[in-house]
């Protein structure tokens, strides 16, 4: 009996690390805009990456194209509670980071999306709430904050469901960058509660043996 238990619970820890799932980026597209006629298209940057100049770099002029880029930065727990331009981070939660470039060399506008596998919680577009949210940064990337990095006027961006962010942007020097958080859970699979249940079952029938 004993032994069956301890095979249940080790089979429970076993699962349960093994799925941990992180949201990250699915897809994304340039749609509109003088980007869309330039031939500009949505690139998922993986860091460290040679794309920007210098290579691994974000912020100040480094793409210089009419491209629409997005790229994870890691699996975070926040560490202090932040009201963001959209929703807020709480302390203790545990969050994805990602960050959304657009950095054409000239005055361009661009409309686009990114989806994510899990929920948007919150997003940084100006320059104080991406300093602010800069320890959630990716280790491998060097990140320029120049004065104007942040979202103007004339950007704007909204969320379409839950896992969807919409772009409008008209960019220059130094370009238009957000950082969408995402929830980051750790769900068990249904695979795991029919494991588990028919380790109940077998319990069950051996406590009757014994019983009897």
């Amino acid at each position: 009996m004993k032994i069956l238990k301890s095979i249940a619970c080790a089979a429970l820890l076993t699962t349960f690390g093994a799925t941990a799932s992180n949201a990250a980026i699915v897809t994304g597209q340039v749609t509109g805009g003088q980007s869309l006629s330039q031939g500009g298209v949505f690139v998922e940057l993986t860091a460290p990456f040679t794309q920007s100049s210098p290579n691994s770099t974000v912020g100040r002029n480094t793409f210089q194209d009419p491209n629409l880029y997005a790229f994870n930065e890691g699996v975070f727990t926040v560490s202090a509670d932040l009201a963001l331009e959209f929703g807020s981070l709480t302390a203790g939660q545990r969050i994805e980071s990602h960050l959304i470039a657009y950095d054409p060399r000239r005055s361009t506008t661009m409309t686009g999306y990114v989806d994510f596998d899990g929920e948007i919680i919150g997003v940084a577009s100006s320059l104080s709430s991406l300093v602010a949210t800069s320890i959630y940064e990716n280790a491998s990337v060097n990140y320029r904050y120049p004065r104007l990095v942040g979202l103007e006027r004339r950007d704007s961006f909204a969320l379409s469901g839950l896992q969807r962010i919409l772009l409008d942007f008209r960019a220059s020097s130094p370009g238009d960058y957000v950082r969408v958080f995402t929830a980051s859970e750790i769900p068990l699979p249904a695979a795991a509660w029919l494991f588990l249940a028919g380790i109940a079952g077998l319990i069950a029938k051996t406590r009757r043996k014994v019983k009897a």
